[in-house]
């Protein structure tokens, strides 16, 4: 089985069931086995007469479902005029006279009911143990309109009904291909619901379309009234805010989506038609992106984007600056906002949820209101009540404003649902605004993140193409790039038809598992190692290499660099002597169980150490830097929480973290560089080993703890999704990892000079002499905001280790049931052992070298027993 989903329970009052009873040659007994069903239902009919003068007949329908006239004119009075004395053959009268284009034969009485229910009209006959449905279904619908839901300028202006087969027909009408294949099923122990599949042979993948069908097959409920019943019971992440299944009442994107290799899923008595699989950025193109220029549509789908984070984010950041982080804002902005703010009498998050409730209320109700009067309401009520507001105190203008803006903007985004979600997680950001500051902001954006490098919709990960990262599909994504660059389809799940606007070309085919594979690319490790090593040593390997070396203190990580080199080609043959084992596995093929228990748990105890000494790390500097008067116990606590979160989802879900973080850090360091070399002082520099050689030498030894980290690989390599080029990738990492932090470590040096000695982290130092234009100051909360994300990933990535070789150690095959417990042991030793920033660079300067240092060595040993061991084995003779 592809799919391992949640099971499905469902708890439904149990129905009686219908009798499948054959039809019998008794006219009597057929009539009043499918009356005493109808008791007590006024709107069937049951209309008996004769044919000829001895046969006996009779049709039944349900009173506004069949079209009467029609029954008159092509069934009954046709009947009627049979007045032959020979016996009437009804099958080859049914063929030969009778005009309607839907004629079934039925033999049991659950079939009868089936079709009647539907708007069928059955035909019983005396001495026949058959009956005739007969298709003269007619009732009231809808004429096709505009969906109000989805207003365009631009396009065609035709939505969906109520009926599936009127929405069948406008999707034929737009994809004439008989490969347009569809697949209908009954759904609903009562509403016997029709839900139709809908796609393109030869360009969707097969094991999508079963997959779809098993979902459907599975659900067991009395009744489905609309596609959202659906959507809710077939979508992989049910508890998840965010919508996996499009949902739209547009035949055009309905067969948008279609040419692209997706599914549609039709239901009978509702307007809306279900799109899966889909990705996060589905949700933020709109179909008149591909209706205009494609210049308009890029510039206005990169508003949607800076809108989709207004809509989240706006009002907790302004809640975390106005109450945390006021050095943030210029001095003349600070004191206009502070003044304004100056008789409102509840802080700034409880005001923000006042208005925020308030928007909320006014939006429900021009929607519940009729037309004419909601949106009078709407706009009356909201200068009403906001004019009133500011007046007796309540609000300030600037809250009422930053709320307006956050209203407007969630209505930017294109797909109803996907805004409703983002206006939901505005309340909880505010709420961590308000408690944290600007660490409950990158607290709650890293949970979103993991949680949507978690979410998969059939298979696709939700943030599919950027992470995993598909830069030919980005054409689509970051930008709408002309319809004729637009060639190919979006790589989906299974065998797809990818070429879209050449008919010579040949079908490409890929087979692709819909479950999580737990595999990661070389470029995801690379980005993993970079980001869980520079965020780190940026902060402490200048002050600490600087007591040693002094000003040459930036060329240690130069020499270090040769010990990361040497890991990663120790590690990379290693994996290939081993390639589907970790390193806590091999130790113990290459020195048997006994020692290899030894060794590994060695490993184990050295990563145990590196987590606490990171969380510690971690918590130190928010202490200090962001937030002083918050306990350690709550930052610790807060960030565990995101840690194990993210460390459940598995190496994929790492994998994709780094990928959306590490650029935004690698940008980071660039503009620092940037901005920061107006301030530098190149005398600071010299004279270049006035001291000699050893001082540098003794700083490598310190400089080394932290490219001793790059002993990780042994625990990712496994997971190499294509290991060619990875070590190419890795040794990359290695060199951008020593040019980043010597980058970093010749501008604080440069800025600082000597009086980098008086500095626990020099880096938050040197970013305080960021000045743009005079406006822009104390960017230091920001940035450090950027290095928080960058922390969490380090965290994770050691604590992903630790409980996958804490399992490994036991012979588990599952890390999870150790996530919790080796994350509270974590917390409790960071918490106990190392108490402030002193402490913690002399734990650095007496444990972590010999730590480090030792953990190399192991890899070495290992390797160089592995080799004489496969040397030893080639000349041994086998025996015949």
């Amino acid at each position: 089985m592809l799919f391992k989903r949640r099971s499905q329970k469902i708890m439904i009052q149990q129905q009686p069931e219908r009798p499948t009873d054959s039809l019998t040659s008794d006219f009597s007994e057929n009539v009043n086995k499918i009356h005493s069903l109808y008791e007590d239902c006024s709107d069937v009919v049951f209309r008996s007469f004769r044919i000829g003068e001895t046969l006996r007949a009779a049709v039944i329908y349900i009173d506004g479902l069949v079209n009467v006239q029609e029954l008159e004119a092509s069934v009954l009075s046709l009947l009627l005029k049979e007045m032959k004395e020979t016996p009437l053959n009804v099958s080859n009268w049914m063929k030969e006279k009778l005009s309607i284009a839907k004629v079934t034969e039925v033999k049991t009485v659950d079939e009868c009911i089936g079709f009647i229910s539907i708007g069928y009209t059955v035909l019983l006959l005396e001495n026949e143990n058959i009956g005739f449905a007969l298709g003269l279904a007619q009732w009231e619908k809808r004429s096709i309109e505009p969906p109000e839901s989805e207003t365009i300028v631009k396009g065609p202006r035709e939505g969906f009904t109520e009926s599936v087969g009127v929405n069948l027909s406008l999707i034929r009408r737009k994809i004439k291909s008989p490969q347009l294949k569809t697949k209908s099923m009954k759904i609903g122990r009562s509403s016997q619901t029709e839900v139709v599949i809908t796609y393109i042979r030869g360009v969707a993948d097969e094991t999508l379309i079963e997959e779809v069908q098993n979902r459907l097959r599975r659900i067991d409920i009395d009744a489905i009234l609309e596609s959202q019943y659906i959507e809710e019971l077939i979508e992989d992440m049910p508890y998840s805010p965010f919508p996996q299944i499009y949902n739209t009442e547009r035949p055009d994107i309905c067969a948008a989506n279609l040419l692209e290799g997706r599914v549609v899923i039709l239901v009978d008595g509702s307007p809306s038609a279900l799109i899966l699989p889909i990705t996060l950025f589905s949700f933020l193109q709109a179909n008149e992106d591909y209706y205009q220029r494609y210049m308009i549509s890029t510039a206005i789908r990169w508003l949607r984007y800076l809108f989709l984070f207004f809509s989240i984010f706006l009002p907790s950041l302004y809640v975390a600056v106005l109450s945390y982080h006021q050095e943030m804002v210029p001095t003349k902005l600070i004191i206009t906002m502070a003044s304004s703010r100056e008789n409102v009498p509840f802080p700034a998050v409880v005001e923000a949820l006042i208005m925020e409730i308030t928007f909320e209320a006014l939006r429900e109700a021009g929607i519940r209101l009729p037309k004419q009067v909601g949106a009078a309401v709407s706009i009356v009520g909201a200068l009403v009540i906001g004019q009133a507001a500011i007046q007796a105190g309540i609000v300030s203008p600037p809250m009422v404003m930053v709320v307006a803006l956050t209203g407007i903007a969630s209505f930017t985004i294109p797909q109803y649902n996907f805004g409703a979600t983002l206006r939901l997680l505005r309340f909880p950001m505010m709420f961590l605004a308000g408690t944290l500051g600007l660490l409950g902001i990158i607290l709650g954006v890293l949970v979103i993140l993991t949680h949507l490098c978690k979410l998969r919709s059939f298979g696709v990960p939700y943030l599919t193409p950027l992470a995993p990262l598909n830069v030919k599909e980005l054409k689509d994504v970051l930008v709408r790039a002309p319809i004729w660059k637009l060639s190919t389809r979006p790589h989906l799940t299974g065998e797809y038809n990818k070429h879209r606007q050449s008919a010579n070309l040949t079908q490409l085919k890929e087979e692709r598992s819909m479950i999580e594979k737990g595999k990661i690319s070389a470029v995801q490790i690379a980005m993993l190692l970079y980001t869980s090593i520079v965020v780190t040593g940026i902060l402490f390997l200048p002050i600490i290499t600087y007591l040693f070396a002094e000003r040459d203190f930036w060329m240690a990580p130069i020499l270090s660099m040769l010990l990361g080199f040497i890991l990663v080609s120790v590690m990379c043959k290693l994996q290939r002597y081993y390639p589907k084992e970790t390193i806590i596995q091999y130790c113990g093929s290459i020195l048997g169980k006994g020692i290899g228990k030894i060794v590994s748990l060695l490993i184990l105890l050295n990563l145990l150490y590196q987590s606490y000494m990171s969380f510690n790390a971690y918590a130190l500097f928010v202490n200090d830097y962001y937030l002083p008067d918050t306990p350690k116990t709550v930052i610790m606590g807060s960030i565990a929480a995101a840690c194990a979160f993210a460390v459940r989802g598995g190496v994929e879900t790492i994998g994709r973290l780094a990928q959306l973080i590490t650029p935004l850090l690698m940008i980071l360091f660039m503009v620092l560089f940037l901005f920061l070399l107006t301030e530098i002082d190149l005398r600071n520099m010299f004279p270049i080993l006035g001291n000699g050689v050893l001082p540098l030498l003794k700083a490598t030894y310190f400089s080394n703890i932290w490219f001793s980290e790059f002993i990780y690989i042994g625990f990712l390599l496994p997971f190499l999704d294509n290991h060619q080029g990875g070590k190419k990738w890795v040794m990359l990492c290695c060199m951008s990892t020593m040019v980043s932090i010597v980058m970093i470590s010749m501008v604080i040096l440069l800025i600082l000079g000597e009086t980098l000695e008086g500095f626990t982290v020099p880096f938050a130092t040197a970013v305080q002499f960021i000045n743009i234009g005079e406006f822009f100051t104390h960017l230091e909360s920001l940035v450090m905001a950027f290095w928080i994300m960058g922390a969490f990933i380090k965290m994770i990535l050691l604590f992903y280790m630790l409980t996958l070789g804490w399992a490994q150690w036991y012979n588990l095959s599952d890390y999870r049931p150790f996530v919790i417990p080796a994350i509270f042991l974590v917390t409790l030793l960071a918490i106990w052992q190392i108490k402030n920033g002193p402490a913690y660079h002399l734990n650095i300067i007496t444990i972590a070298p010999a730590a480090a240092h030792l953990s190399s060595l192991f890899p070495i040993l290992l390797l160089l027993i592995a080799y004489f061991k496969k040397k030893k084995q080639k000349k041994t003779p086998r025996v015949q």
